[in-house]
């Protein structure tokens, strides 16, 4: 997605026509997007699907928020709230993908 308002309609729309069982199982959200943080569009997501009861927990995907600001107090003080799991700081690189999926079990 390339911005928070389609990352939204992205996970709405796989809700809306897949159902809970297909929800995306991991997004990662740049902290910095056009015109919000990756802090909002999470938020918003969160939201839409814990808060309104769209989908049952187990069904809910890992957030993760990749920023230059991990360390950032803000950040580190606000991320779960917003239904972030968790915050990588970039660079990123493919090793640490694979960590994050084995560890989150979101592949074998």
């Amino acid at each position: 997605a390339s911005g928070a308002q389609e990352a939204y309609n992205l996970v709405k729309n796989r809700l809306t026509t897949r159902g809970p069982e297909m929800m995306y199982r991991l997004i990662m959200i740049d902290f910095k997007m056009p015109n919000t943080n990756g802090l909002e569009a999470s938020r918003y997501i969160h939201h839409y699907l814990a808060d309104e009861q769209k989908i049952p927990n187990k069904f809910m995907p890992y957030i993760v928020c990749i920023s230059n600001y991990c360390n950032y107090e803000a950040v580190q003080k606000n991320y779960k709230s917003v239904g972030i799991d968790e915050l990588i700081q970039k660079p990123i690189f493919k090793l640490g993908i694979y960590d994050l999926l084995y560890r989150t079990k979101l592949i074998d």
